[in-house]
C-alpha cells in the first residue's frame, strides 16, 4: 500500500515564522497522508504507525517553540530519526520474499520478551505488561519462540540506518542519545553553566531553540515521506518543501 495524500491549503500560524513553518506544512502532509487510515493490513500499519509517530512528534516541537522553550528539541530529534530510518529500511524496494517487516517487529519485541522471561509477575502491573506484550505478539502474527536474540534477528544497527537516511543523521541521532541519556554533554549543554575559574552552577533557564533542529527535521524527513506514497501532488509538496530548506 501507497498512501495518498488530501493536500489542504495551509496558512501557518501567526506566531511561527522561517523554519517553524516549514515544519508545520511538513507535519500537514504527513498528516494528510495518515488521516482516516482503517482496514490496514499488518505491514500497512506498521508504516502507518510510523507516519501519525512523526506526526506526533514534529506537534510536540513546535509546542516546544510556542512555550519558548527549546529543552526538549533534542530528545524529539532522537525519536524521529527512529521513525525515519525505519521507514527508509521498511519501504525501501526489495525482493519479494525479504523479511525486514518480520525483522522490525522480533526486534521491536525482543527486549521485552528477555525481560519478562527473567521475572515472575506478582503484581497488578506487571500481570498488565505480560498481557500487552502478549496482544503485540499475536497481532504481529509472531509467537514468542519465534524471537531470537537480537543479534540472530537482522535488523540493521540504528548506525545502519542513520546512514541510509542521509548526511548528519547519525550525528543529530547521537546528540538525541546524549539528550536522553543525560551524559555529559547533555549536562553541559543544557543544565550547568560553566564559570571563568572553572566552577560549575545549575542552569534552570529554558534551553534555547535551535532553528537548525527544526530545518533539519524537514529537510531529512522530505526523502522518507516520498517513500510512503507515489501520489504526483504530495511529492510536489514536498519538493517545494525541500527546495525551502536550501536542499534541491
Amino acid at each position: 500500500m501507497r498512501f495518498t495524500a488530501s493536500l489542504r491549503p495551509v496558512s501557518p500560524s501567526p506566531e511561527l515564522s522561517g523554519e517553524a513553518a516549514l515544519v508545520e506544512r511538513f507535519v500537514d502532509i504527513v498528516e494528510a497522508l495518515v488521516a482516516g487510515g482503517s482496514g490496514l493490513s499488518r505491514d500497512d500499519a506498521i508504516v502507518a504507525g510510523h507516519l501519525v509517530r512523526i506526526v506526533k512528534i514534529g506537534r510536540r516541537m513546535l509546542r516546544d517553540l510556542a512555550d519558548d522553550d527549546g529543552d526538549q528539541q533534542f530528545p524529539l530529534t532522537r525519536q524521529y530519526l527512529d521513525s525515519y530510518s525505519s521507514l527508509v529500511y521498511l519501504l525501501d524496494p526489495v525482493p519479494a520474499d525479504d523479511n525486514r517487516f518480520d525483522q522490525y517487529l522480533k526486534d521491536s519485541l525482543v527486549a521485552e520478551l528477555d525481560l519478562l522471561r527473567s521475572a515472575e509477575p506478582s503484581t497488578e502491573t506487571e500481570r498488565r505488561l505480560i498481557a500487552e506484550l502478549d496482544r503485540a505478539l499475536s497481532t504481529a502474527g509472531i509467537a514468542a519462540d519465534e524471537v531470537p536474540g537480537r543479534r540472530k534477528i537482522g535488523w540493521p544497527s540504528a548506525e545502519v540506518r542513520m546512514r541510509a537516511v542521509g548526511p548528519g543523521a547519525y550525528l543529530a541521532y547521537r546528540s538525541g542519545s546524549n539528550a536522553v541519556h543525560g551524559t555529559w554533554i547533555d549536562l553541559l549543554r543544557a543544565h550547568l553553566a560553566v564559570g571563568e575559574d572553572g566552577s560549575f552552577s545549575s542552569r534552570l533557564e529554558p534551553e534555547r531553540f535551535r532553528p537548525e533542529v527544526l530545518r533539519r527535521f524537514v529537510r531529512l524527513g522530505v526523502p522518507v515521506i516520498r517513500l510512503a506514497t507515489s501520489d504526483a501532488a504530495t511529492h510536489a509538496a514536498l519538493d517545494d518543501l525541500a527546495a525551502r530548506t536550501g536542499v534541491a
